[in-house]
């Protein structure tokens, strides 16, 4: 094993201890196999737990993955603004769960984020599950294309207009950093959206029984 080699493993132990950490603090009567939440704002306070620690999550979206460090303000009714580096991303969450699939093993501990379908603005292809627009007030949007059209054509805009990814439908999935799933190469191509709750939770119940 290189140096390179160990320090991605023990990076990954670090990540992994800290994430059941996490779950420790989130279940302090014990880590349940299930659990879920659908009240938004019950919804938030999970998600503020996970990003408030030091445990990094890896967050697989309908296609790729992001870590999510922070909620941000919110830009529209009944969403919450996911926020990254270098993105914000505007969901509506429908039920987040919490699976356990190994006994309170790290690789297997998950938030599967199911999110209400959001009405796009409609200047993008319906094939899509995202589009990114400016929010010039909670609310108030216009497509990335027009917000580049005007301010070529003089237009100012107020210095808190931010731009910001709305999320029309889909899953998420939420490891660990340091876990299998987030390290796989070949995880990064939806499966889980595609698949659903139930059916992406007993894909990986039968993978682990193998």
């Amino acid at each position: 094993m290189n140096g390179v080699e160990i320090l991605d493993k023990d990076y990954a132990e670090d990540q992994l201890m800290k994430w059941s950490r996490m779950n420790e603090s989130l279940f302090p009567q014990g880590i349940p196999f299930q659990a879920e939440w659908t009240d938004i704002d019950v919804i938030r306070e999970v998600l503020n737990h996970i990003f408030s620690s030091n445990a990094f999550n890896h967050t697989f979206l309908n296609s790729g993955g992001v870590e999510y460090s922070s909620i941000g303000d919110n830009y529209e009714e009944g969403t919450l603004t996911l926020v990254t580096s270098g993105s914000r991303h505007i969901i509506k969450p429908k039920r987040v769960t919490f699976y356990n699939l190994a006994d309170n093993n790290p690789n297997w501990s998950f938030f599967y984020i199911e999110l209400d379908p959001i009405e796009p603005l409609g200047t993008y292809e319906e094939s899509r599950t995202s589009e990114e627009v400016l929010c010039l007030s909670p609310g108030q949007f216009i497509s990335r294309e027009q917000w580049e059209r005007d301010t070529d054509n003089g237009r100012q805009f107020p210095a808190s207009a931010t731009v910001v990814k709305r999320e029309w439908k889909g899953n998420y999935v939420m490891f660990s950093k340091g876990s299998l799933y987030s390290r796989s190469g070949d995880t990064y191509d939806g499966r889980h959206s595609k698949m659903g709750r139930d059916a992406f939770k007993n894909y990986l119940v039968r993978g682990l029984s193998k």
